[in-house]
C-alpha cells in the first residue's frame, strides 16, 4: 500500500511541476528547433541578391532569397549547423552557425561573383531541298 501511495504522490508532484512551467519554455525544450534568417548581398556593391539557395548541410532543409535578398529557414535542429550558400555566377560560401532552441539566429552573407571563362561553341547546319515522289 505504501508503494502505491508514494507512486501517486510522485505522479501528482510531477504533473504539478510540469503545469507550473511557462508553456514557451516547455515547448522550446520539447521541439529543439530554431530559426535562421538573414540577408545575402553582392560583395563590393551591397546589392541584395534574389534566388540564392541557402541550405543546412546534412539536414535537407533550406530556402531561397526573395527580391530583397532575405531568407528564413525554420525548424533548424538546435545545434551547430553549417549553412551552404549557392548562386550561379557567384562563388559558393559556407558558414557555421550555432542554433538555439526557440531562438532566431541572424546570419548575413556577402558573396562575390566568380570569374568564368566560357569556351566558344560553334554550331553549323545545312539546309537542303526536300523532294517528294508520287507513285
Amino acid at each position: 500500500m505504501r508503494g502505491r501511495f508514494r507512486q501517486r504522490i510522485t505522479s501528482v508532484v510531477a504533473v504539478a511541476i510540469t503545469m507550473a512551467l511557462p508553456p514557451t519554455l516547455f515547448a522550446q525544450q520539447a521541439t529543439g528547433v530554431g530559426t535562421i534568417e538573414g540577408t545575402i548581398r553582392e560583395a563590393g556593391t551591397g546589392r541584395p541578391l534574389e534566388g540564392v539557395q541557402v541550405g543546412v548541410t546534412g539536414a535537407n532543409i533550406g530556402a531561397a532569397t526573395n527580391g530583397r535578398g532575405q531568407y528564413r529557414i525554420t525548424n533548424v535542429p538546435a545545434r551547430t549547423v553549417e549553412l551552404r550558400i549557392r548562386l550561379v555566377g557567384f562563388t559558393p560560401s559556407n558558414r557555421t552557425v550555432v542554433v538555439t532552441a526557440g531562438q532566431i539566429k541572424t546570419a548575413d552573407f556577402e558573396i562575390s561573383q566568380s570569374v568564368l571563362q566560357l569556351e566558344a561553341v560553334v554550331t553549323t547546319g545545312t539546309g537542303g531541298a526536300v523532294e517528294v515522289k508520287k507513285l
